[in-house]
């Protein structure tokens, strides 16, 4: 489980254009793909890792987060006409509460709720 997981979110650092679909004419966020690494983010909490695992993982973590905000900011912009067509106004900024979510919580070897991994679930700013 943890090696077929902790494969998963490498694989993410290393092709996170699949959150983005058509991510030259910046079309689309895809939210099946984003669901499925916060999943693998939380059954890799749940595991008995050492110190050690934890924190290689917990890095890659916070690498794959930063990629991802760091796409948001330069594709989504709707001022300037920038933006992703199936995201809402408030979604690129759920979507950062999650990654630092997870991030977080994974780190700190904190219990996370799985009603927090998902983009419906955060209410609040806009």
């Amino acid at each position: 489980m943890k090696d077929k997981n902790f494969k998963y979110v490498i694989d993410f650092l290393n092709k996170h254009e699949i959150f983005f679909e058509g991510i030259y004419d910046c079309s689309t966020f895809n939210k099946e793909e984003f669901h499925k690494y916060t999943r693998a983010v939380y059954e890799l909490s749940l595991l008995d890792l050492t110190c050690e695992e934890r924190y290689k993982i917990a890095i890659t973590i916070w690498e794959v987060s930063f990629l991802i905000e760091g796409f948001l900011g330069s594709h989504y912009n709707p001022k300037d006409g920038f933006f992703l067509s199936n995201l809402e106004e408030g979604d690129p900024w759920k979507i950062n509460q999650i990654l630092h979510y997870t991030s977080n919580w994974f780190s700190y070897k904190k219990p996370m709720e799985e009603d927090h991994l998902t983009i419906g679930s955060w209410k609040g700013r806009k």
